[in-house]
């Protein structure tokens, strides 16, 4: 006579417990091992586009900032020949103007010499 069927899942009758717990990590395991390589093997086949893609986008924004500074490398050197301009305008107005000092002192002086009252003094 056969022993009653067991009421939990222990396997085909006559496996010992041991031997079923062993069988079922060992499938957990390899479904486990599985996963990870199938989420592996699509992570790594999506990496390509997404690498050309972003090369793509940092190549064009690469080239964007490079025409800017050739703008504004151009702008900043108009700006110096502009600042030269003004600096070049300031030098002369101020040569001018001492020169007119120069030339009154010469008047003033030439005034006092020659006993002519000096206005404003």
């Amino acid at each position: 006579m056969q022993p009653p069927p067991s009421l939990t899942p222990s396997g085909p009758p006559g496996l010992p417990p041991t031997d079923v717990l062993l069988y079922l990590l060992m499938l957990a395991v390899g479904g486990a091992i599985g996963a990870l390589l199938r989420f592996f093997g699509v992570r790594s086949s999506q990496t390509a586009p997404l690498q050309e893609a972003l090369n793509g986008a940092f190549s064009a924004l690469t080239k964007e900032l490079q025409e800017e500074r050739a703008q504004l490398i151009v702008r900043i050197s108009e700006q110096d020949r502009e600042l030269a301009g003004e600096r070049l305008k300031v030098a002369e107005r101020d040569a001018t103007i001492r020169g007119m000092e120069q030339s009154r002192d010469s008047l003033i002086a030439l005034l006092k010499r020659s006993d002519i009252p000096v206005p404003g003094e």
